[in-house]
This record gives C-alpha cells, structure tokens and sequence, in this order.
C-alpha cells in the first residue's frame, strides 16, 4: 500500500514539474522588454500579472527541486 502511494506521488510530482517548465517555456516577456520603456512596462496590468505569474513558477519549481535533491537524514 505504502509503495503504491508513493508511486502515485512520484508520477504526480513528475507530471507538475512537467506542467511547470511547458508553462514556463510559454510565457515570455523578452519583446514586451525590448519594446517598451520601463515605465511603460511598470504601469502595464498585463506584463506585471505576467511577471508575478513567472516568478511564482519559477519559485514553485525551486522549492520542489529543493524537496527533491534535498539529503534524507535518518
């Protein structure tokens, strides 16, 4: 039972992680940065929501890498 769990949440983790870099592959904001002042950029809702959606992606997509190479003490 235990090891069936335990499958189930390595599959699930696999397929989040999966998810995270398909989505964040899809979101740029490179020609957004290239053709528009700062300013611009700072008072668009659109590319802020962007940037807030990327970071938090990229932040999840750390702490689980974290979580995964992280040492086992026992």
């Amino acid at each position: 039972m235990k090891e069936r769990a335990e499958r189930i949440a390595a599959r699930a983790l696999k397929d989040a992680l999966e998810v995270l870099d398909n989505k964040l592959e899809g979101i740029t904001l490179a020609e957004m940065d290239a053709t528009h002042e700062v300013s611009e950029l700072a008072a668009s809702r659109d590319y802020c929501a962007l940037l807030a959606i990327v970071s938090g992606l990229s932040g999840a997509k750390e702490s689980a890498e974290y979580w995964i190479n992280r040492p086992v003490k026992r």
